[in-house]
């Protein structure tokens, strides 16, 4: 069935590629092996996040660079993430109207994600979709999440480039995310930029620059939008190149690959580990042995957590 879904993808059957995405959605015992077959297959697809607060317009502002990324001759996937609830389990998948008008574009592929629990907001398995949607054609991956402080940073994972959105009223916000997902950014964006107190958001995001370290050199730029008009989308296509450019010139674009390809490893090997004590404690191998000795203060939680580490192949 993978085989067949596969040849399907190649040759440009979007209902096949939606279908392989739901398995790697639903964590299918199907996914390693998906993976594995496309990964030879795989090119050094560009990637770029969008992260911000709730309303900073970041889906039309994503809505109105599809068409300067397609005027290039790239096919772009967007993968956009939104809040699960925590009593159905459902996103509001709002991505999706903002960008009614992409739906039937045979090079635009639109998928919309639950963070299903996911605290650094973007999805559990978005990057392995991303690798599909690489599999499949797309040459630009472009995520969109909502980011809150510090449970943000999963963008910072996945993306090539993030453009960090905010709007003119969230001045004083920018003094509460500046040890989260502002130092995530390599481009500032202020959106709705024709609203009062635009310039005030500017000169914040600005002199919080001013004032910061960056190891690589590369001072985050601002670029002011207004997206459901049309205004500054070419200024920000020309940061995003010209940051892609420095980090090429300078080295650090593989290097930023090669530690997002590390933090890929770790975290698959610390779900697989979470999985593996999970099924330990349910079948009841850890609970009757470990959990009692603990109870009668012949251990402590620390001591055991590191003796069934040491001793996990037993699990």
């Amino acid at each position: 069935m993978i085989d067949a879904l596969l040849e399907k993808i190649k040759n440009g059957n979007p209902r096949a590629l939606a279908r392989l995405i739901s398995k790697v959605e639903d964590e299918s015992p199907e996914l390693p092996e998906i993976i594995a077959r496309i990964y030879p297959h795989l090119h050094s697809t560009l990637r770029v996040g969008f992260t911000g607060p709730p309303g900073a317009g970041k889906s039309s502002l994503v809505n109105k660079l599809l068409p300067l990324f397609k005027k290039r001759g790239h096919r772009i996937g967007v993968i956009a993430v939104d809040p699960t609830s925590p009593f159905t389990g459902g996103a509001i998948l709002g991505d999706r109207i903002r960008m009614i008008d992409h739906q039937l574009d045979n090079d635009v592929f639109i998928r919309s994600m639950g963070t299903r629990g996911s605290l650094g907001g973007l999805a559990q398995r978005s990057r392995d979709v991303a690798k599909l949607l690489d599999y499949a054609g797309y040459d630009i991956i472009l995520f969109e999440t909502v980011g809150s402080g510090q449970v943000g940073s999963d963008i910072s994972k996945s993306a090539d480039a993030v453009a960090v959105v905010m709007v003119p009223e969230g001045g004083d916000f920018v003094q509460t995310m500046k040890a989260g997902i502002m130092e995530l950014a390599d481009i500032y964006v202020v959106n709705k930029s024709d609203r009062d107190g635009a310039n005030h958001m500017v000169r914040s995001i600005q002199g919080m620059v001013e004032l910061s370290v960056f190891e690589t050199g590369w001072r985050p730029p601002t670029v002011c939008t207004q997206a459901n008009a049309d205004v500054g989308m070419d200024e920000f296509m020309q940061k995003l190149d010209e940051f892609i450019a420095y980090q090429k010139e300078n080295g650090l674009f593989e290097k930023r690959r090669r530690e997002q390809l590390i933090m890929e490893v770790g975290d698959i090997l610390q779900d697989l580990l979470r999985r593996q004590v999970k099924s330990a404690f349910d079948t009841g191998a850890i609970e009757d042995v470990v959990l009692e000795k603990i109870i009668k203060h012949e251990s402590d939680p620390y001591t055991a957590a590191h003796e069934l580490l040491e001793h996990k192949t037993s699990l």
